[in-house]
């Protein structure tokens, strides 16, 4: 994972907010971070990541939201870098799910 910007300050603000946003449940959380191009945004969540990655044991999975389907990197992420064997006679959005209801022990960020 890339390391980030070395002096990465001012935004302590919104790293907490993102900090409760994930806090708020036990199951999958899901946050946007919304903003004008070239203001920080990936810069945010990858700083949260590698702040917070020990309270993550699970891992953490980086997924582009342009591009490629997000469902797609899921799947394609489960089959290769955690060994799911997802059955192939499920309907794409089921194969989703399947890899969501078999992701590994340990909170993932």
């Amino acid at each position: 994972m890339n390391r980030g910007t070395p002096h990465f300050v001012g935004r302590d603000p919104q790293l907490e907010q993102l900090h409760q946003e994930f806090e708020q449940t036990d199951q999958l959380a899901i946050c946007a971070i919304a903003g004008m191009g070239g203001v920080g945004k990936t810069e945010l969540a990858l700083q949260y990541a590698l702040k917070n990655q020990d309270n993550y044991p699970g891992g953490l999975c980086w997924f582009q939201v342009r591009g490629l389907d997000l469902g797609t990197q899921v799947v394609n992420f489960a089959r290769t870098k955690l060994g799911l064997t997802i059955p192939e006679e499920l309907e794409f959005n089921q194969q989703v799910e399947y890899c969501w209801g078999h992701w590994p022990e340990g909170t993932a960020l």
